[in-house]
């Protein structure tokens, strides 16, 4: 018995245990706080509703337990039994990881190919990278998936939160550090994320823009402005005069 024929047996089994549930809700004799864990997960899968486990705290935790098989069930419901889909959208949502994707390799039969796919902005946009993410990414990368969509924003959102490790890996896999006029130098420069301002001006050479070194010194920061300078950056009349 394959996986999609798994999968929709296993729903089947629980479609009367939901239907008493769902009495039971109605007539105030349960919660979705007090249902056995077999029956939320299931009622997650049918719901396709990613929002779900925000009901409540308890159910956040009985549902951020659920096995990979239950997340990639829920996947393919949502995405209508279509594997490469469901591992393309997939990274979207917190949940996923490298091991769902695999499991959806299965699923599918082999590894599924993301040649030009945009990854999901939200993987670039955590405040601290976590080893998962960052698997994610690389793995994404590997298969395909651009390190510039959309225009640049993998690697400028990179360097204004300081992660380096995926800067490098960005670089490494075509990203331009000079997309959207230097965007990436100048996200870095104005917060001060100096281990990023080196690896810009130092490893790769990159020549520092006017406009960078007006926004360091119209924010007062004197030492990257410095740097940027002592990099090649030339300033304009307004800069020189602010600098006075």
């Amino acid at each position: 018995m394959n996986l999609q024929v798994q999968k929709k047996s296993s729903q089947i089994r629980h479609l009367t245990e939901i239907e008493d549930v769902h009495c039971d809700l109605m007539f105030g004799q349960a919660t979705l706080d007090s249902l056995p864990h077999e029956i939320l997960t299931c009622i997650f899968i049918l719901s396709s509703n990613n929002d779900l486990p925000l009901v409540s705290r308890k159910l956040y935790v009985n549902l951020s337990h659920s096995s990979i098989g239950t997340k990639v069930d829920w996947l393919l419901q949502k995405y209508n039994d279509n594997p490469i889909e469901a591992a393309i959208q997939g990274p979207r949502f917190r949940f996923f990881n490298q091991a769902t994707l695999e499991r959806l390799d299965k699923v599918n039969g082999s590894e599924i190919a993301m040649k030009g796919r945009r990854i999901p902005s939200v993987l670039f946009a955590q405040q601290t990278l976590t080893d998962d993410s960052y698997q994610l990414i690389e793995e994404l990368l590997k298969r395909g998936c651009s390190s510039t969509l959309p225009d640049g924003f993998p690697i400028v959102k990179s360097c204004q939160l300081g992660h380096l490790k995926l800067v490098k890996l960005l670089i490494a896999h075509g990203a331009d550090p000079y997309a959207r006029k230097c965007l990436a130098l100048r996200s870095a420069a104005v917060r001060e994320n100096y281990t990023i301002i080196e690896y810009l001006l130092d490893d790769l050479k990159m020549t520092p823009d006017t406009l960078t070194l007006k926004e360091c010194v119209k924010r007062g920061k004197m030492k990257v402005a410095d740097m940027l300078m002592a990099h090649g950056a030339v300033p304009d009349m307004e800069t020189l005069n602010s600098m006075g």
